[in-house]
């Protein structure tokens, strides 16, 4: 690759800057006037070349100073003619006005090795990283693919950090207040409406109020093969109304199906009896029903969702304190001295007070769905100058022959209980558990890096998500089941980024049903300056050098002068999937000799014994 400065208006005062970069292309104004003078540099531009368009002048006092400007600068993609190219500029960047004390007069001459060269360098750098991030983000899950060494992790961690980084995205009070405003109840809303009344009125005949002081035990504690009690009902089938995902023991009292027997725990557990314990917890629930306690010796989240159950008016349907406080911080209310049933109610009063500022016949968990897909609500809010600032997280792992299903989406885990009785726990994993944090946090992006994808059986590892990687929000049935769900959604704000090294023999090839839903980039062997390697050095940190003359030997045993396989290279393979990639010829001070003899000379004698390379290569591998 090749750097050119090159002008854009030739001898008179049509500047063709704008001309230049709306049609996407450049050309020499004074060779196509018959000026012959820089046939000898249109003749070396290749493909992929930068072109710098500049104007050089003076400023100051007595023109003093000596400037260049840098208009835009671009790649050629084409060579139209002689003297007139197809370029892709980078035309969204904002370049400075000038570089002081740097002078370049000529329509078209090489870029020396200067600020200006530096610069270009850069912009190019973020031009890529910025095309790779819109392709993930519209792909949702990309390989970068290439032989080892080509900085290809490096690249994905760089990526991720830049979409996961904190961000000022809205005023939450503003976008709730034009929520209310343009709220319209359509046909669909309307039918969901009437599926859940029907579906509270059915609960509510069943467990009327004044009758849940005499509850049975059979009808009330959760574990046993009925889907029909108490708290089944209120943790699973009333979910509609407001999510309460608890544990049994939430409930003080649940059937041990493996032990066949009841279980009590908290102001219940040392009653001997179970029928005497189901008594006492009967009470507690007309006491909630009632209203008679602000705290009550049993989990919150199940207080909660009793209450706005059977008081919908005077209760939200939030039934976790940290979301009850996270939404108040956002609408900037006071909470620090409020107890979480008081939380819950100032949320309703919040909620009662829009609805009717607005005159809308919104319900409160219509709201509150509104809520749970706009905030991360379960996680921390943080407010700078009234806009919320969204943070997302990346995570790197790294896939290996062995991985399974059972490591990467769900699987059964092996723990033991505080009698060292061994339990078997479905548990969500790695990709279920990031996609699960994604789902609750849909302003913010999250950022999935799997090192050495091709590792694994994709397929196998997979599973059923093949599907959801395409159709990203839709649920898929994983073959484990959590809690009584066995649903699994993959949200369009989890972004997947797989690396490949394509010389790796010992792994399968991606089939195409994987390979379809991916999209693949290309991260090559390239040369090094310095400028590249230490832009974003810190004060602290070691120079970092290029042995450009090595790099050009080894790449020498792969490629020949005219860009094809060379005679040291085996034909069953391709240059661009073996060759050394640029990492291996990088080093600080002194000790490129450690590079080259325990890195970079033993990789290539392992291709000689692997047969990618053929055995007249061990004379230049020695000879380096």
């Amino acid at each position: 690759m090749n750097y050119w400065a090159v002008g854009s208006s030739f001898g008179g005062t049509d500047d063709k800057t704008q001309e230049f970069i709306d049609n996407k292309n450049w050309f020499d104004g004074k060779y196509e006037n018959g000026d012959l003078v820089n046939l000898s540099h249109l003749e070396k531009i290749n493909l992929g070349d930068v072109l710098v368009m500049k104007s050089s002048a003076t400023k100051g006092k007595n023109h003093s100073i000596t400037f260049t400007k840098v208009k835009s600068i671009g790649v050629i993609t084409k060579r139209l003619d002689t003297h007139k190219f197809k370029i892709d500029w980078l035309s969204s960047e904002k370049f400075p006005l000038d570089f002081d004390g740097l002078s370049y007069r000529k329509i078209i001459e090489p870029l020396r090795d200067d600020d200006i060269k530096k610069f270009v360098k850069i912009q190019l750098q973020k031009k890529e990283k910025m095309e790779i991030t819109k392709l993930l983000k519209h792909k949702k899950q990309i390989i970068l693919q290439g032989p080892p060494g080509t900085g290809k992790t490096r690249l994905a961690k760089e990526i991720a950090e830049t979409l996961t980084a904190k961000i000022k995205t809205i005023n939450p009070l503003q976008k709730i207040e034009s929520f209310f405003k343009k709220f319209n109840a359509s046909e669909d809303v309307k039918i969901h409406r009437q599926f859940v009344e029907d579906l509270n009125n059915t609960f509510l005949n069943k467990f009327k109020k004044e009758n849940l002081k005499h509850l049975k035990l059979e009808d009330y504690a959760l574990g046993t093969d009925t889907l029909d009690n108490f708290c089944y009902w209120i943790e699973y089938k009333l979910s509609h109304t407001g999510k309460y995902t608890g544990q049994a023991n939430k409930g003080k009292i649940y059937w041990d199906s493996e032990n066949e027997e009841y279980k009590k725990s908290g102001f219940v557990k040392d009653i001997e009896n179970d029928e005497d314990a189901m008594k006492k917890v009967a009470e507690l629930l007309d006491k909630i029903i009632s209203e008679e306690l602000d705290n009550y010796p049993i989990g919150k989240g199940f207080v909660l969702k009793i209450l706005n159950t059977y008081h919908p008016d005077t209760y939200f349907p939030i039934n976790s304190e940290t979301c009850l406080s996270n939404f108040l911080k956002l609408v900037k209310e006071e909470d620090s001295s409020l107890n979480y049933i008081e939380k819950n109610k100032k949320v309703q009063a919040f909620f009662q007070s829009m609805k009717s500022k607005y005159n809308s016949d919104i319900t409160n968990y219509e709201f509150m769905y509104f809520l749970f897909d706009n905030f991360d609500l379960k996680g921390t809010v943080v407010l700078e100058n009234d806009e919320l600032v969204a943070i997302g997280e990346n995570k790197i792992i790294q896939f290996h022959p062995s991985y399974t299903y059972e490591d990467f989406v769900r699987g059964i885990t092996v723990k033991s209980n505080e009698k060292s009785e061994i339990k078997y726990i479905t548990e969500n994993k790695v990709l279920a558990d990031f996609a699960e944090k994604a789902l609750n946090n849909k302003t913010s992006n999250y950022v999935l890096i799997i090192d050495e994808i091709n590792r694994a059986n994709l397929s196998s590892v997979l599973g059923e998500l093949i599907y959801a990687l395409e159709y990203r929000g839709e649920a898929v049935e994983s073959m484990y089941e959590i809690a009584g769900n066995r649903k699994i959604t993959l949200p369009p704000n989890l972004l997947i980024i797989g690396t490949m090294n394509t010389a790796d023999r010992s792994v399968g090839q991606i089939d195409y049903a994987i390979r379809r839903r991916f999209a693949f980039v290309d991260v090559l062997p390239k040369v090094l300056s310095e400028t590249d390697l230490n832009a974003d050095r810190k004060e602290n940190e070691p120079q970092l050098y290029f042995k450009e003359d090595v790099y050009l030997k080894v790449k020498e045993l792969f490629l020949n002068n005219e860009g094809r396989n060379s005679e040291h290279l085996s034909d069953e393979f391709k240059a661009k999937d073996v060759q050394l990639g640029h990492s291996y010829f990088i080093y600080t001070e002194d000790n490129f000799k450690y590079n080259l003899n325990y890195e970079i000379k033993p990789i290539l004698k392992e291709y000689v014994t692997d047969g990618i390379l053929k055995s007249s290569a061990l004379t230049e591998i020695e000879d380096l």
